[in-house]
C-alpha cells in the first residue's frame, strides 16, 4: 500500500487518485509512471484490496488525513491481525454498529473512503472509489 501505520499519520493505503497535492500519491500515477518507463501495459495488473487499513488515532478529535496515529488499531476477526479489516467487516461495521461511528466520508479530490469508530481510523476501497 501507499500508506500505513509505519508513517505515524493517517493516509489512504490505495487511492486511485491522489487525495493530496502530491500527484505521486496515487495508483493512477504509479501505473502511468510504469507505462512511461516502457513497461508494456498488457503486463501491468491493477488489483483491488478487499481489506482496509486500521490505524489507531492519537486523538479521536483529530481524524483528518495526515493526523497523528499511534500505530495499528484493532483489526477484524476474519483476518485476525492488528491493523487490517476485511471488506465485509467494514460493511458490517457500517450496517450494524452505526452508534460507534463518529465520522465517515471520502477524501477530497478522490472517492477514497474512510471510517472512524472510536480511535480507529480505517481506509478502504469500494465500488465508487475504483470507478
Amino acid at each position: 500500500g501507499l500508506h500505513g501505520t509505519w508513517e505515524g499519520t493517517t493516509g489512504h493505503h490505495s487511492p486511485l487518485y491522489s487525495p493530496t497535492d502530491n500527484d505521486q500519491d496515487s495508483i493512477d500515477y504509479m501505473l502511468n509512471y510504469m507505462a512511461q518507463a516502457s513497461v508494456p501495459k498488457e503486463k501491468m495488473v491493477m488489483s483491488v484490496p478487499f481489506y482496509g487499513i486500521a490505524m489507531n488515532l492519537t486523538d479521536p478529535a483529530n481524524h483528518g488525513l495526515g493526523d497523528p496515529i499511534s500505530g495499528a488499531a484493532a483489526g477484524g476477526e476474519l483476518l485476525g491481525q492488528a491493523g487490517y479489516m476485511e471488506y465485509s467487516e467494514i460493511c458490517k461495521l457500517i450496517r450494524d454498529h452505526n452508534d460507534t461511528i463518529t465520522d465517515m466520508g471520502r477524501l477530497s479530490d478522490t472517492n477514497a473512503p474512510y471510517i472512524v469508530d472510536g480511535q480507529r481510523w480505517t481506509s478502504y476501497d469500494d465500488a465508487k472509489s475504483i470507478a
